[in-house]
């Protein structure tokens, strides 16, 4: 009928009731009518009950095929009939009786009777009055059980309310798996791990309890082993630290530490495989602390390969664990870190910036990870001045040595100007402008150096060839694929600190911040593959939380991130931020065309220009501003992608990640309908109003986005500048600010 059944055994036996009548004696189970077959089967409920039958058993059930009644005047026969059957057929009995046999008191303790069927494990709560006979229910039966052992009669005496209240006090230590209860002291386990969790808490009740397989493969759960059970040595192989060493198990045996890691890996918790039928159980801290080696580490044939970086995270296991060999190295290290994290640098008496007290706790952050040479990702939200804070930390720097930042082709000159006027005393130099090589080779301290990604890449030889005191990336999130030729040549610079600024450490995949914590922490993560493997796939294939929570321990000490929402109080009313970008070849050619045509129609004069001349240079630069938001604009180029809504889309993607909304404003309708096109493809949400707008259809636009429907509000300038009372969206993009500010 569709319904799953469990099979079980039941053993034949004799069962004796005394009533007022006499004793009433039955075959339990009953078998069927011509007791001729030897293997019997009955169902109660879904489970099927099947027997076997002996010639002689098959025999004293057909005498006693119904419920007999022997009278009470007869008892003395009962007994001795009792005794001369017993040997053939237990005998299970509630009356006294008065024969010489030899009699024991039956083991009242529960026994865990388990049946694995694939990755299910029935599991009931027995009790095995003696080893002579099967499993009962505790509590439930006859006091007095006669059977035989070699020939010999002996009678069983159970004491059933000291059963039933041992049951019930253990299943009351099992109430963590009233979720497989399928009966009364019964269980329906799913899954290895859950049934490990099972039996640690059996093995935890000692000798008070039993446990025994009737079908499936037994194993057992062995002592729980703690970070004291760890013996451990570490060695220093250039800029990597291998650790090995041996766990103890038990009293006498030792299994290496890359044989537990490794076997964690498949057992994929805190019971771990050492035999073929034992599992040590890990405690929950050490559990936690040799996740984080193995998720800092190269598994290599006998040790875990790790970075000094990856001891950030190892600081319990190694106060824990005996360090045989290695112990001053490992000490110096954690010191190391330890003197970092108590660091508060001042803030540098050449910093020109006022900064917020959320800024200073960000370069303090950046210092003293730079203290204990650890790699960072200053991740803030966009508009809390990321580039403020890296520039404080580069003139606390400065005296080490040169700095070199990298930064997408359009910033460069944001961050001249920014130097220029917080950090005066940094010499600033844009590579490019003057001579590559005496650029490079000249950089010394209190120097920084800014290069595009772009130069990087093809000038990287030059670059690898300095040690840089400080290497900063902006927008890292430029060099999120790791295959990426930009994120090579960053891999290969040599830098004493590396300092990664974006507001999106992560837009679509994992991988992306394994490729940025690769150039800020070597190592720090293990290879892609490991990466994919421990974390990329377990978190977005599978949800898994725990990987999740893992990944966060480890990269937190890394990673600093505030949103608007937790600095809001110390935010003025309004931060205006200027976002440069670079013409592309396309649009630089379109520009100097239209430039150089108003210059050919002018003419050289030196006179006073009349009233059309000068209206014909107002329509011509109105003409040059509206090249530089697309040629599309201008001329006719259906497949165009302006570089600025290039830029305006990637700013809009940033904030969508981190929960913001936007009003995009421009005085060309044509232009915002270019957005408008890209938003579609995007599937970004908005709302959309410009002068054609109904004034129904503008009222009802208005409401639906303060409302939270839509991540953008597109509006024209001129027909949506004012009488709007929009207070949904954080933010407000201008792309092309009027003649007028």
């Amino acid at each position: 009928d569709g319904s799953s059944a469990v099979i079980e055994h039941m053993p034949v036996s004799i069962a004796v009731r005394s009533t007022e009548q006499g004793s009433v004696l039955f075959i339990n189970p009953k078998p069927s009518d011509d007791f001729t077959s030897s293997v019997q089967w009955h169902r109660e409920g879904n489970n099927m009950i099947w027997s076997k039958f002996t010639p002689e058993q098959l025999r004293i059930a057909a005498v006693f095929s119904a419920k007999t009644v022997i009278p009470k005047s007869e008892q003395d026969r009962l007994t001795r009939a009792l005794d001369k059957v017993a040997s053939i057929i237990p005998v299970h009995a509630d009356l006294e009786l008065t024969n010489a046999m030899n009699s024991f008191d039956g083991d009242p303790r529960p026994v865990f009777l388990i049946s694995q069927t694939g990755d299910v494990f029935a599991v009931a709560c027995m009790v095995e009055p003696h080893l002579a006979l099967a499993p009962v229910e505790a509590g439930i039966g006859r006091t007095d059980v006669i059977t035989k052992i070699d020939n010999v009669p002996i009678r069983i005496s159970r004491d059933l309310r000291l059963e039933k209240e041992l049951a019930r006090e253990t299943v009351e230590r099992l109430s963590d798996f009233d979720t497989f209860a399928s009966a009364a002291n019964q269980w329906e386990i799913e899954g290895y791990a859950s049934m490990l969790e099972m039996l640690a808490v059996l093995r935890d009740l000692g000798k008070s309890v039993s446990v025994k397989w009737k079908k499936g493969k037994a194993f057992r759960v062995g002592r729980r082993v703690t970070g004291s059970d760890c013996k451990i040595t570490v060695n220093q192989k250039n800029d990597w630290f291998d650790i090995a060493g041996d766990i103890s198990i038990d009293a006498e045996k030792e299994i290496p530490l890359i044989t537990i890691l490794e076997q964690r890996t498949l057992a994929k918790g805190r019971f771990v495989p050492v035999g073929d039928d034992l599992f040590i159980e890990l405690t929950e801290e050490l559990n936690r602390q040799l996740d984080a080696l193995e998720c800092s580490a190269k598994l290599m044939k006998d040790s875990a390969r790790v970075s000094r970086i990856g001891f950030a995270g190892l600081d319990g296991f190694f106060e824990s664990a005996n360090v045989t060999k290695g112990k001053k190295l490992v000490a110096e290290i954690l010191a190391s870190f330890a003197a970092a994290a108590a660091y508060s640098a001042p803030i540098p008496s050449g910093c020109q910036a006022k900064l917020r007290p959320y800024q200073e706790d960000g370069f303090r952050w950046l210092a003293s990870r730079a203290q204990a040479s650890m790699g960072t990702c200053l991740a803030d939200d966009m508009g809390l001045g990321k580039t403020v804070q890296i520039i404080a930390l580069l003139l606390h720097r400065a005296q080490v040595g040169p700095a070199l930042v990298v930064v997408p082709t359009s910033l460069g000159r944001n961050w001249i100007a920014e130097c220029e006027r917080f950090a005066p005393s940094l010499s600033c130099v844009l590579y490019g402008e003057d001579d590559r090589v005496s650029s490079i080779e000249n950089a010394q301290a209190n120097t920084m150096l800014i290069v595009s990604y772009g130069l990087l890449v093809s000038d990287r030889e030059r670059f690898t060839k300095r040690n840089w005191a400080t290497l900063v990336c902006d927008e890292a999130q430029a060099f999120k694929n790791s295959a990426t030729l930009r994120a090579q040549a960053l891999a290969e610079l040599n830098a004493d600190i590396r300092i990664a600024a974006t507001g999106t450490p992560v837009e679509n995949h994992l991988s992306e911040l394994w490729s940025i914590f690769n150039i800020i922490n070597p190592g720090l993560l293990g290879s892609a593959e490991q990466f994919r493997k421990r974390f990329a796939l377990p978190v977005e294939q599978h949800g898994d939380r725990e990987a999740s929570h893992r990944l966060r321990r480890i990269i937190s000490p890394f990673v600093l991130r505030r949103t608007k929402s937790e600095v809001l109080d110390e935010l003025p009313s309004k931060t205006e931020i200027v976002l440069p970008v670079e013409l592309s070849a396309d649009e630089r050619i379109l520009y100097e065309s239209i430039r150089k045509e108003t210059l050919d129609a002018l003419g050289e004069t030196d006179s006073k220009l009349d009233a059309k001349q000068r209206f014909s240079i107002l329509a011509q630069l109105m003409k040059l501003r509206r090249s530089c938001c697309g040629r599309g604009l201008v001329i006719d180029a259906p497949d165009d992608v302006p570089s600025k809504t290039t830029a305006v889309l990637e700013k809009i993607a940033e904030l969508q990640e981190n929960g913001h909304r936007a009003l995009v404003f421009s005085q060309f309708v044509d232009h915002l309908s270019i957005l408008k096109s890209h938003c579609d493809t995007a599937k970004i949400p908005y709302q959309y109003l410009d002068g054609s707008t109904p004034s129904a259809a503008r009222d009802k636009a208005v409401r639906a986005f303060q409302s939270g429907e839509g991540t953008l509000f597109l509006i024209s300038l001129k027909a949506g500048g004012t009488g709007l009372n929009l207070t949904g969206a954080d933010y407000v993009f201008h792309m092309d600010p009027w003649w007028n500010p």
